[in-house]
């Protein structure tokens, strides 16, 4: 998918005062970075590409091959910290980078972020994503920086395999500090219900998803058609996801702070699908409070977001991304 063709560059012309640096540094930052991360033994490969990242392959726990993208920071400026954020798995990660500048990615390394995308190996299921995948890859990335501060960010249905993660490993129940914040954006959980869009997509048979839904994708994707949504990623709700009844106690536990990010008319993750997980998340455990955040006219927003608006919609960036990162920092 060639998202470059679809993002619109609303930001455009707006040069950043590290303008230099991000020209002639990056280079520099790329070479030391493959320097440390060749000097660990679970890595087996790193390569610059145009899409200004290093990409680091290994593998997890049971051999399955992985890959990281590393995208570094472009501005040295403030104390922040390091993301660590999951591929959408329902469409092409590089919706997440592809921009030189409307992206969301590119937002979070302007402002000092380091952001490694865990890609998703094609055919895994939700949990194995979660529960194995990203903790090894977590594991390797954290074992290669020197980051004090750590953020997990969950995007689209990725936010599914964070979620698997938490419930799975050393978040349960315990005082570890290992992760400071969580953050779904554009995330779905619990699709159990009987008219939940899982249970619609039983029937789908084309590898697109858009190709056979006209009229649900229009709500989808707003003015952006086109992008392909995998049918199989969709199809696979119904069984895998997160039933917030089954794992009450599991959600109830977590003790890492987080905030809930969905659209008001995201028919992908609506907020449906979030609620009856939101509303057990933490409850008897974490430090605070779960949060839940909606870009909408109520909201002093100019639409009510639909799921890829949060992706590409310009008050993505000038609005939500500012909003996110406060909560991040505090």
């Amino acid at each position: 998918m060639k998202s470059e063709r679809i993002l619109k560059q609303g930001l455009a012309g707006k040069k950043h005062p590290s303008a230099f640096f991000q020209r002639w540094g990056l280079g520099l930052i790329l070479g030391l970075a493959a320097m440390s991360l060749f000097c660990s033994k679970e890595v087996l490969n790193l390569r610059q590409d145009k899409t200004r990242s290093a990409l680091v392959t290994f593998e997890d726990d049971r051999g399955q091959k992985g890959e990281i993208l590393f995208f570094p920071r472009t501005y040295a400026g403030g104390d922040t910290y390091s993301m660590i954020i999951t591929a959408p798995v329902a469409f092409d990660d590089s919706l997440l980078y592809s921009s030189a500048h409307d992206s969301f990615v590119n937002w979070f390394t302007l402002r000092g972020v380091n952001v490694w995308l865990v890609r998703y190996p094609a055919g895994m299921s939700y949990a194995d994503y979660g529960r194995l995948h990203l903790k090894s890859a977590i594991e390797k990335i954290r074992k290669v920086s020197k980051s004090d501060r750590w953020v997990v960010g969950g995007m689209s249905l990725g936010g599914i395999a964070v979620m698997e993660y938490l419930m799975q490993n050393s978040y349960v129940g315990s005082n570890t500090t290992d992760v400071d914040k969580v953050f779904f954006l554009g995330s779905g959980f619990d699709y159990s219900y009987p008219s939940s869009l899982a249970y619609k997509a039983t029937h789908f048979t084309a590898e697109n998803y858009c190709e056979q839904n006209t009229e649900l994708c229009i709500g989808l994707f707003g003015a952006l058609p086109g992008v392909a949504v995998s049918a199989e990623a969709v199809r696979r709700l119904k069984s895998e996801s997160i039933s917030a009844a089954a794992n009450a106690d599991r959600l109830g536990s977590i003790r890492v702070p987080a905030i809930f990010v969905n659209g008001k008319i995201d028919n992908l993750c609506p907020s449906e699908t979030v609620f009856p997980v939101f509303e057990k998340y933490g409850r008897s455990g974490s430090r605070e409070l779960p949060r839940f955040y909606q870009p909408s006219e109520p909201n002093f927003y100019s639409r009510d977001f639909n799921h890829l608006d949060l992706f590409t919609h310009k008050q993505a960036f000038s609005k939500l991304y500012p909003e996110l990162n406060r909560y991040l920092v505090e």
